[in-house]
């Protein structure tokens, strides 16, 4: 095999492995993260939510106020909803696992 020749099989490879990496690439991409969702339900002390992927792989489930003392729920179905659906958007920002502190309840007016 002569020089010119190595260098031709080498380029051939090397833009095979290129074109091997970008397509799988492109291929992820094309495969979106699964959808998230939520559902509230009662408790003894309140109200929870469950947050799922899918259809049914549940992620989280919160039975009381996350970053909060004690074992109370959230007072109402619909500050159990609001958390949720904010949880949810850190997910799909990235942040996993999605703790939530007791300054963005009462920024989201939770508490």
């Amino acid at each position: 095999m002569t020089g010119r020749t190595k260098l031709i099989l080498l380029i051939l490879i090397l833009a095979g492995i290129i074109f091997f990496f970008v397509s799988r690439k492109n291929e992820k991409s094309k495969n979106p993260a699964p959808k998230l969702t939520y559902q509230t339900f009662s408790t003894q002390n309140g109200w929870g939510y469950r947050i799922f992927a899918g259809d049914t792989l549940l992620l989280i489930q919160q039975d009381v106020v996350p970053g909060m003392p004690g074992e109370r729920g959230f007072e109402t179905e619909d500050r159990a909803a609001k958390t949720a659906g904010y949880v949810i958007s850190k997910i799909y920002g990235g942040t996993f696992p999605p703790a939530v502190s007791p300054r963005e309840l009462d920024s989201l007016g939770v508490l």
